[in-house]
This record gives structure tokens, sequence and C-alpha cells, in this order.
């Protein structure tokens, strides 16, 4: 059986071991041949009914985070019907920041097969203003998931603050800060989460 292969952009298709040698150098042959196997036989039976169109949705569905005295960063795979396939924590920090290398993100949705991700973490502090860091680092991941054909389709900030529970978007950050370039704009301004990219 010839390898499944995904389509990155319009005139390039790339095998999921092909994906794990990008995100994942230190994998050598053959486990990169093994574990590209044993990712496509993944099947998408844990599908669930729970859709996630909005910030709003996945604010609702991360609202968990908020009750923890680290920063978590959690990964949300979405099939191409707007249903939440997977949510996982990536990474756990402390009480100012979380580091989460991209390959830990990029790995869980290639191995549910999500046609798409979005990107949680909370700040203990009860502000959810997104920092400059967190703009950067959305930022990034947006130019890899294209790169993978697994794009990132949103990216917000949880927190308690003094009045509730409350979010923000990183990506409407990064669209009115100064701090990213006009090559970053122009790819972050066809980013939203509602719809879904098809």
């Amino acid at each position: 059986m010839p390898p499944r292969t995904y389509r990155v952009s319009k005139d390039v298709t790339m095998t999921v071991a092909d994906k794990i040698k990008l995100i994942a150098p230190e994998i050598k042959p053959p486990n990169v041949e093994h574990i590209s196997f044993l990712l496509t036989q993944t099947s998408r039976q844990f599908t669930s009914d729970i859709r996630c169109t909005s910030d709003a949705e996945l604010a609702q569905l991360s609202r968990g985070l908020v009750e923890n005295w680290n920063e978590h960063m959690m990964v949300v795979c979405v099939d191409g019907a707007h249903r939440v396939i997977r949510t996982d924590i990536a990474a756990v920090g402390d009480d100012r920041m979380v580091l989460c290398p991209p390959r830990s993100i990029f790995f869980r949705a290639i191995a549910c097969l999500a046609d798409h991700i979005a990107i949680v973490h909370n700040h203990p502090s009860g502000e959810p203003t997104p920092s400059e860091a967190d703009i950067k680092y959305t930022t990034h991941l947006v130019e890899l998931g294209q790169m993978l054909g697994v794009p990132v389709v949103g990216s917000i900030v949880v927190a308690e603050s003094p009045s509730g529970f409350a979010y923000k978007s990183v990506i409407e950050a990064a669209k009115a800060a100064t701090i990213i370039t006009p090559f970053d704009f122009a790819k972050l301004t066809n980013m939203k989460l509602s719809p879904l990219l098809p």
C-alpha cells in the first residue's frame, strides 16, 4: 500500500513520515517509517459530538485551565466537521510562563489525524491579555501549521479575572500588534476560528 499523503499547499504533498522528520528530526529511520505506519492506522473512532467553531466555544471547552496555579498549554484537535477529536495538555510551566516545543503540539495533531488545531493556555495572574511572547509564539505556530497542512485556527488565553472567567484571542492581539512583520500580519488576517477552515 502506498504511503498516505497530505496536501500541504496547492502543489506540495507530504507523507506522514516526512511530517515526522520535519517536526522531530531526532527520530531516525527505521523508527520514522514505523511511527508513520502506526499513525496512519489510527482511526477517528474517538471523534466526539463536541463542536468547536468559535473562540467562545474554545474558551468554554478549556474553562478548567483557570483552576491551575501554573500555566498550562492545551492543544485542541478538530476534524473537518469542526468536531473535537482530542484535547491534550502539551506542557506545564510555572506561574509566569509555559515552554512548549512546537513538535509537542503538532505530534499530537498528526497522531489523531486532526484537520486543524487550536491552542489554549491560561494566565494564573488573572489577566487574559496575551503577552508579546504569546503573540510571537502563535505566529510561529501558524507558520509551522501551514507547512505541515495542519492549520492553527485559534489561539486564546484564559484566566479567572476579578470579574470572573475571561478569555482573549491571541490572533486578534497579533493583528493589532506592531511587533510582527507585515508578512506575518498578512498570514494572520486570513485566520479565523469561526468558521473553521475548510
